[in-house]
């Protein structure tokens, strides 16, 4: 299967946080680690950076589909340097409407991607369920479990 998109969960998925819409400012990144204005910590999982750039070289577009307030989701983006084609941040947690509007953004920009050509990671495997019901054959993978490195996605798309 040839993916074109790889859409990731954040929470727990890409960090090591299960709600980062609880952070406060001021938030500051020192390398992997984010630190908000009460003291909780943020930990950017090994490997995260080093993945999304291979996947953005290999031409694959990258997307976010987070249940978190929007502009803490995009503040916490910034300070760690992470860049999503499309993010999709939503306080509600229906990913498979997250994963909906995602292939919509990316058809507005000129990509019609089918979802058999999507990717999505995602530390939750309940969700899968109603995606698959919803959208078709989304290849959902779960972190932790299927996959325990960042680096196993890459042999998932072939890089």
């Amino acid at each position: 299967m040839e993916f074109r998109a790889a859409v990731f969960d954040a929470d727990r998925t890409l960090w090591d946080h299960y709600n980062i819409s609880e952070l406060v400012e001021p938030m500051k990144v020192s390398g992997d680690v984010l630190v908000d204005g009460t003291g909780n910590k943020v930990n950017l999982y090994p490997r995260v950076r080093e993945t999304l750039s291979a996947l953005r070289e290999k031409g694959i577009i990258l997307g976010l589909a987070t249940w978190n307030v929007e502009s803490i989701t995009k503040r916490v983006l910034e300070l760690f340097r992470l860049k999503f084609d499309i993010i999709i941040s939503r306080e509600y947690p229906y990913k498979f409407l997250m994963l909906s509007e995602f292939l919509l953004k990316a058809k507005r920009m000129g990509v019609e991607i089918r979802p058999e050509e999507v990717l999505y990671i995602d530390d939750r495997r309940d969700h899968f369920g109603y995606i698959w019901f919803h959208l078709g054959k989304v290849k959902c993978v779960e972190m932790w479990k299927e996959i325990n490195d960042y680096s196993e996605i890459l042999k998932i798309v072939n890089v």
